[in-house]
């Protein structure tokens, strides 16, 4: 197995899929997916547990990182929290190989503390679950 570096992740951002920005100051990021799980356990049933079926897909993203007042990417991710138009999100785990999606930025929050630097953090949900990349399965 091979394993990579975080210093080598790219997060990049535009408003329509393809030619990515890659979003300065962000130094965490996470994807997680997940599926709901549908009961289908009915009076029947010997198994005497719970059986079901696995339903709608779903993503989300986290990230954080310094605030860049000056950076576009950033700024992209300011105006789609304010419009709640879709933002189109790729990370590259490795630094090349490519995972994108559309998704909504549900939050967005800076904070800063007198001896640090100023934070930005933003969570996104994927709207629909569409892009490219095996982690779509």
């Amino acid at each position: 197995m091979a394993e990579n570096a975080g210093h080598l992740v790219k997060v990049g951002i535009n408003t329509s899929q393809g030619s990515y920005t890659e979003i300065s100051g962000i130094n965490d990021v996470s994807l997680t997916r997940d599926r709901d799980p549908l009961e289908t356990t009915h009076f029947k049933d010997t198994t005497a547990s719970k059986l079901r079926i696995m339903g709608l897909k779903d993503a989300k993203i986290s990230m954080a990182g310094n605030l860049d007042l000056a950076d576009s990417a950033q700024s992209q991710i300011r105006s789609r929290y304010s419009d709640g138009a879709s933002a189109f999100v790729e990370i590259q785990w490795d630094g090349s190989t490519s995972t994108d999606g559309e998704f909504k930025v549900v939050s967005y929050s800076e904070k800063a503390s007198v001896g640090g630097l100023v934070e930005i953090s933003a969570e996104f949900e994927a709207s629909p679950l569409t892009g490219t990349g095996a982690v779509w399965g």
